[in-house]
């Protein structure tokens, strides 16, 4: 056995080298149609990926603070409020909310997590509502309901 690692053998028989301590070089293939050289194992870039989410996202989040900050200093300042017009504090407030307001659809709990959820008591509540509703809608009677009053004879009923 030696100190080298093993080499692959290339697909014409010959052997590979490689310098002391260097890795083999990657096995590549040519395809069927004769044009390039494929890789038979694998992309071998980006091993240890990019940035972890977590730290892309506390930069976005310090820098948007930042933002906010300089953003309420120079909003703080009368002369520069005072040169605004009501459509750019719109916009401002506009660009500023996507970032810090909740969307339509977004909603969270304590600590970011799920909002929790009482199932039987919303239940009941919706249950009761519901019963609410139909009585406003149809009051129970307990008297049968009076017929329209007749119209006097001779008047016409019709619509002119």
């Amino acid at each position: 056995m030696s100190d080298q690692p093993e080499q692959p053998e290339a697909p014409d028989g010959e052997t590979v080298t490689t310098p002391a301590g260097a890795a083999p070089p990657v096995p590549m293939r040519v395809p069927k149609h004769g044009r390039g050289k494929l890789l038979t194992r694998g992309q071998i870039g980006n091993k240890g990926g990019g940035r972890h989410p977590e730290r892309v996202l506390d930069q976005c989040l310090e820098i948007c603070g930042l933002a906010a900050d300089e953003m309420l200093l120079r909003l703080n300042n009368a002369e520069v409020r005072a040169k605004l017009s009501v459509d750019e504090l719109r916009l401002i407030l506009k660009e500023a909310g996507a970032f810090v307001l909740p969307k339509k659809f977004e909603h969270a709990g304590p600590m970011g997590g799920p909002i929790g959820l009482e199932v039987e008591g919303a239940r009941e509540g919706l249950i009761k509502h519901l019963r609410e509703r139909m009585l406003l809608l149809r009051p129970p009677s307990s008297a049968p309901s009076t017929p329209p009053p007749e119209s006097p004879r001779g008047v016409a009923n019709a619509v002119l």
